[in-house]
């Protein structure tokens, strides 16, 4: 699993990388396998005005090819990034459930 951050501000990016990369992998660890990127687009909306304004977008590409986003604001990247990681993982969740109704249905059928 490659996991990459831009930073369109560029403060801090090193550190913020290794952040970004230490819970991401925890995050979604269990389903890593399954994971071939993660990209992540960090942007402070408002500048050094504060607020609500810093904004995270993670992107995966899974390894049958699609894609999944998710998105945060926060006041503090740390709760951005947490945010953004854990709907990311209920999304993962998810459609993992749905594939697998897909595919019980789909054998009912076969076997019917």
């Amino acid at each position: 699993m490659h996991i990459q951050l831009i930073d369109a501000d560029r403060q801090g990016e090193a550190r913020l990388n290794a952040v970004f990369a230490e819970r991401a992998s925890r995050a979604l660890d269990r389903m890593a396998p399954n994971i071939r990127r993660v990209l992540a687009r960090f942007r402070d909306v408002n500048g050094p005005k504060g607020g609500m304004d810093r904004t995270l977008t993670v992107e995966v590409a899974l390894r049958d090819g699609r894609i999944l986003r998710a998105k945060a604001v926060a006041a503090e990247i740390m709760a951005a990034i947490d945010a953004a990681l854990a709907k990311l993982v209920r999304r993962l969740a998810d459609e993992h459930k749905r594939r697998l109704r897909h595919r019980r249905v789909s054998e009912r059928i076969s076997f019917a």
